[in-house]
């Protein structure tokens, strides 16, 4: 069977992409979640991370392509599931960029899952590198500072209501969102990767808002309408 990664990887390439922009653009499509379908099939998570973590193209490329942030997402999806392994490719990043491993471990909420043999895994590569951090205290600490910063950052959205978050929202999607959206020529699923992310934060950020607001902030009058419209 096709390693569809692999081949997107590959049609990048040939499309002009140097090797480590194609590895990028591969990435964010793992990222997105594609390809959704085989044929007809529908293409469960497990099955993208088997393509993507056991891709012998990985041990072809330089290190270097680990560096990009699209990358150390992806490195963290692997950290974050538990079905697929890939130890060997584990130790070549940390190798070259232990900071990243590092990074990507924190990213992934490790620490909340006790029974993940992806612990296992990184308390291996532990021995064989000094800094890995693999102890329950030190992810636990990590978990505590990101935490700590969404915490402070919702503290600027502490006084608007949903309505003032929609009204927002609505303005960065049609000056920045929208417009890209027209030019940028979606993907051969339908998606247009580059801003799956800004649509998900959105999406959050409405959700997180909507569930913690008092009820009076969800009945609209003109006067409240009047306010957040000028607030902006």
């Amino acid at each position: 069977m096709t390693n569809y990664y692999e081949q997107y990887f590959r049609q990048q390439v040939a499309t002009g992409a140097s090797p480590k922009d194609a590895a990028d653009a591969t990435a964010t499509a793992y990222l997105d979640g594609r390809p959704r379908l085989r044929g007809k099939q529908k293409i469960t998570s497990r099955e993208r991370d088997a393509d993507v973590w056991m891709n012998p193209l990985w041990n072809e490329l330089p290190a270097e392509i680990w560096e990009s942030e699209a990358m150390m997402l992806s490195l963290a999806r692997y950290f974050a599931q538990e079905r697929i392994a890939n130890a060997t490719l584990l130790s070549r990043i940390a190798t070259a960029f232990l900071a990243i491993v590092c990074r990507a471990v924190r990213y992934s909420e490790l620490v909340l899952c006790q029974t993940s043999p992806r612990r296992t895994e990184l308390g291996q590569l532990a021995v064989c590198h000094r800094g890995v951090v693999s102890s329950p205290c030190h992810l636990r600490f990590g978990v505590w500072q990101r935490l700590a910063l969404v915490g402070h950052l919702k503290t600027t959205f502490k006084a608007s209501t949903p309505f003032d978050l929609l009204v927002l929202a609505s303005l960065h999607a049609f000056e920045h969102l929208v417009p890209r959206r027209l030019t940028q020529p979606p993907e051969p699923d339908g998606t247009y990767s580059a801003d799956e992310l800004a649509w998900d934060a959105i999406n959050d950020i409405l959700a997180w808002s909507l569930g913690n607001a008092d009820q009076s902030a969800l009945r609209l009058n003109e006067a409240a309408i009047e306010r957040s419209l000028v607030l902006r």
